[in-house]
């Protein structure tokens, strides 16, 4: 199976989008997280009830105290070239909307594939079990797939999303730790790693340099 060529990551606040170019920091929340953001915030698609879904009709999770970091995976197949010859992705305006509540204040950042996976280790994890890759899209309604994914000790169940995201094209990293809950606000904490300076070759890309056209906003890779 072909790989990805970039990741991008999207953020509501340029001051966040920085932070992953200047240290490559990663701010990891809680699968659980996502399943109250759906409940709490239903028009937004960052959130997902089935967040470490064993079965879609049952409900059944598993690893939702694990922390979890999503971004959006490029593809070949998904670069174009304009008349000039220059290299740019689509980006579909639901997505963006998922994800610039207020377009003049977010960002995205875009990272060659191979140069981000090569700063992932058991050390930046501080030793635990960790997993990434893409996300696949289905539904979960075998008793015989709710058996193994239960089971499963691989964090599977966190690689599986129902087909109404798959416009998100879905790279995520999955950390096998179970993130205490902070006492004062009574919510999981999060995890915050660092995967070192991207400046040299990472893209900070504002609202401005998402250019409409047909098929929603071009993002140029260049």
């Amino acid at each position: 199976m072909d790989e990805p060529l970039y990741l991008i990551k999207f953020f509501s606040e340029v001051q966040f989008a920085q932070k992953l170019v200047d240290c490559g920091e990663l701010y990891m929340r809680p699968a659980e997280y996502y399943i109250q953001l759906e409940y709490n915030s239903p028009k937004s698609k960052q959130g997902d009830k089935f967040e470490g879904a064993c079965s879609h009709r049952v409900g059944i999770a598993k690893g939702v105290n694990h922390p979890i970091y999503c971004m959006m995976q490029i593809m070949s197949g998904d670069i174009k070239k304009d008349a000039t010859g220059r290299p740019f992705v689509n980006i579909s305006s639901s997505l963006l909307k998922d994800f610039f509540p207020c377009p003049e204040d977010g960002a995205a950042v875009i990272i060659p594939y191979q140069e981000f996976i090569s700063r992932l280790n058991h050390s930046v994890f501080s030793g635990s079990a960790y997993a990434f890759g893409s996300v696949r899209y289905g539904y979960i309604n075998s008793l015989e797939a709710l058996k193994y994914l239960f089971q499963d000790s691989s964090m599977a169940s966190l690689f599986i999303k129902r087909p109404e995201f798959s416009y998100q094209q879905e790279f995520r990293i999955c950390v096998s730790q179970d993130l205490p809950i902070t006492p004062k606000e009574m919510k999981r904490s999060h995890l915050l790693v660092q995967l070192g300076d991207f400046s040299h070759v990472a893209q900070l890309k504002y609202y401005r340099h998402f250019v409409p056209d047909d098929e929603g906003y071009r993002l140029y890779l260049s």
